[in-house]
């Protein structure tokens, strides 16, 4: 579902994450980022662009947890 932080009531985003399989690869999980902008006085919202960096880097930070994760239950 869309998130909306308190501090940017006109600013909306929406992370999608797919994971691909059991493996710790960085082809096994995918993350889409949305980003919207309210528009008008009608409360419309219409999309925004999203740093292309952003995906990648959420993808970086599971991938990393995941492995801390694994390697505490000696996995």
């Amino acid at each position: 579902d869309w998130y909306v932080a308190q501090r940017s009531p006109n600013e909306r985003l929406r992370v999608n994450i797919l994971v691909g399989g059991p493996d710790l690869r960085a082809d096994t999980v995918r993350v889409t980022v949305f980003r919207q902008e309210k528009k008008g006085g009608r409360g419309d919202w219409a999309n925004a662009p999203v740093d292309p960096g952003t995906a990648q880097n959420l993808e970086n930070v599971i991938l990393q947890r995941a492995r801390e994760l694994a390697q505490r239950a000696g996995g």
